[in-house]
């Protein structure tokens, strides 16, 4: 089955399309297989361009970033790639 996704028509969370996609990403994230003993912190706003991030035992953290664009063109590219 193919899904088709059209994003702009993201329904609000908290009076935003971006807050809205920032919150998709967490909860993806959250549900994400890590070792046992690891944290997950989800960050809020301002969250510093890191939306939440899973700390390990081992001391390593793996963080998501979150950007939600109706477009792409150079600008928002050029954030990506910041």
């Amino acid at each position: 089955m193919i899904v088709s996704l059209n994003w702009t028509q993201l329904r609000s969370w908290d009076g935003s399309q971006n807050r809205a996609f920032e919150e998709l990403c967490c909860q993806l994230a959250h549900a994400e297989i890590f070792p046992a003993g690891s944290l997950f912190t989800r960050k809020g706003t301002p969250d510093a361009g890191v939306e939440c991030f899973w700390s390990l035992p081992s001391g390593e953290e793996t963080g998501w970033q979150a950007k939600f664009f109706s477009s792409l063109d150079k600008t928002q590219w050029k954030q990506i790639d910041e």
